[in-house]
């Protein structure tokens, strides 16, 4: 261990080629620790379930060596994909955003700049992309976690919220955060030692809930005198495709959310740090149907944001052969820098990649008998051939 602290301190005047390890912590609902909520595999599996003192978490041997990766100036692609993935198709991705943290960064030592603390999975929705550690929805229908499918993290948000004087943004996310405790209470514990100035927040929601007992989520971060609030809404498809992508009989509420926000935005009744965001993942189920999203809300909100899915991989464009893609590239004629991502060649499915989607059909067939109210036809026509195709055996493993 001495060693490799002793080799950190002698990069210490190399720019890493990403910033998260020093400024943040990202632990899931299950209590796994990595830098960042976006990298693949676990730094810290903890698999006790403990929690675990930022100290420990940077004096880790395996958050050491992915320091000291990150020192040589390159992302190691096994753990770093789905930002190598996003900024070679064009889009912004994480490690992108963290430098802006740059004149915080002291590299010798960790220090909590941005939050992003996730309580629990607790989500009403079970999108299509997502699964067991980030939806209560998801688990439920597959009967884990207990009756209502909730896992919880084992940190208690004390140990954040009693590093609130050193943190200049948070990231809330779930799950959903609008339903769970801690994210009032960590609103509510800003606004009391009136740190909102001093604190930008971001709040990464499905849009369904605004409200949980008699706090309101909204008034808070659009009102609320914070330095900066970016409100981003998950806006993937709309209307009957977004039921069924998301969650049955959600659209309405979402709408209603981003109606209201625009409004206020347009008003003048929002703080004038407020801003609202789209974000959309597009994978090859909905790379038609995403692009209503971006027709119905240009010049309405003040960001449309995209990212696109590699993980689960067999939800991504990637799947898709070069008749499709062609067909998409012309589709996104309007929008180049999501166009360019389609304009690809790929040859015809290997083995594994045909593995990949009879898997997935048959996890996304008993999430359709649980809580949707259509068919992955009804949803997306335009890949309608393509899903049937994919042929599934009624019983037995999958190899």
């Amino acid at each position: 261990m001495a060693q490799n602290l002793t080799r950190m301190q002698n990069n210490s005047n190399k720019r890493p080629a990403c910033y998260a390890p020093w400024i943040t912590t990202y632990e899931s609902a299950v209590g796994k620790i990595n830098p960042c909520c976006d990298m693949q595999g676990w730094i810290i599996p903890n698999h006790e379930r403990k929690s675990i003192s930022f100290e420990e978490r940077w004096n880790d041997p395996a958050m050491v060596k992915f320091r000291e990766t990150l020192l040589t100036g390159k992302l190691p692609e096994d753990s770093c994909g789905n930002c190598i993935h996003n900024e070679k198709n064009g889009a912004v991705s994480l490690r992108q955003e963290y430098d802006d943290f740059e004149k915080y960064v002291e590299l010798d030592k960790f220090k909590l700049v941005h939050m992003d603390y996730r309580e629990s999975n607790v989500c009403n929705m079970s999108c299509k992309m997502c699964g067991t550690s980030l939806s209560s929805t998801h688990a439920m229908s597959q009967g884990m976690y207990g009756k209502n499918g909730i896992l919880s993290n084992p940190t208690d948000p004390k140990l954040y919220i009693d590093n609130l004087e050193n943190i200049r943004s948070i990231n809330f996310a779930g799950g959903e955060p609008a339903l769970m405790d801690s994210f009032y209470d960590v609103l509510n514990a800003i606004i009391d030692k009136n740190l909102q100035k001093n604190i930008s927040v971001s709040l990464v929601t499905n849009g369904s809930v605004i409200m949980r007992n008699n706090d309101n989520w909204m008034e808070k971060l659009t009102q609320g005198g914070f330095k900066s609030a970016n409100i981003a809404v998950s806006v993937d498809c709309i209307e009957d495709a977004h039921d069924y992508w998301r969650q049955k009989n959600t659209w309405k509420s979402v709408e209603k959310t981003l109606d209201y926000m625009i409004e206020c935005k347009a008003s003048g009744m929002c703080d004038p740090g407020v801003t609202l965001t789209i974000r959309t993942a597009i994978g090859w189920p909905n790379a038609f149907k995403a692009k209503d999203v971006f027709d119905r809300y240009v010049g309405q909100v003040d960001r449309l944001r995209h990212n696109f899915i590699n993980n689960p991989p067999w939800l991504s464009i990637d799947m898709l052969r070069n008749d499709k893609l062609k067909e998409l590239y012309e589709y996104w004629v309007d929008y180049p820098e999501i166009q360019k991502a389609f304009n690809k060649t790929e040859n015809e499915m290997t083995f594994s990649e045909e593995l990949q989607m009879k898997k997935w059909k048959r996890t996304n067939e008993t999430l359709d008998k649980y809580n949707r109210n259509m068919t992955f036809a009804d949803a997306f026509p335009e890949f309608a051939k393509l899903y049937d195709s994919i042929i599934v055996p009624e019983t037995g493993r999958i190899t």
